[in-house]
């Protein structure tokens, strides 16, 4: 056997598809038919520039937020919660049970709170000594 160490973007990546095989194996039908999928909405100003954003997965029922980010100018007017309320509607469209994500303490953790989402875990001195990265859920109705 040999070790070989490389460096790749997740779509070059021979392991994942191994491991999503053998989960669908074990989950049975249920969720056997159901590979990841992303989506991405995104506001563009005039000029055709981001000016905020969202990614998020969906995959075994769950909607995973991968990233939401709000230009700086727009904070604090409903941007990033008409996003994730929007993201949140596919979700359910999709047959999701729940959406979780991350956020760091520097980032947006009581944003997520007021949008309805509980913390599930803390990850204490992540990414840094003093800082916290909290782990939320939203069970979807």
């Amino acid at each position: 056997m040999e070790l070989n160490v490389q460096w790749i973007d997740k779509e070059e990546s021979r392991v994942i598809p191994q491991l999503r095989a053998y989960n669908r194996k074990q989950a049975g039908g249920r969720l056997a038919d159901r590979d990841t999928k992303t989506v991405e909405l995104t506001l563009e100003n005039e000029a055709g520039e981001v000016i905020a954003g969202i990614t998020a997965s969906f995959y075994w029922e769950q909607m995973h937020v991968d990233y939401l980010w709000v230009d700086e100018t727009l904070r604090g007017r409903d941007t990033g919660s008409g996003l994730l309320k929007r993201a949140e509607e596919l979700a359910r469209e999709h047959r999701c049970r729940y959406v979780q994500l991350e956020t760091f303490s520097f980032q947006a953790p009581d944003f997520y709170r007021k949008q309805g989402y509980e913390v599930f875990g803390v990850l204490d001195d992540s990414p840094y000594d003093g800082a916290r990265q909290y782990f939320l859920k939203k069970v979807l109705k």
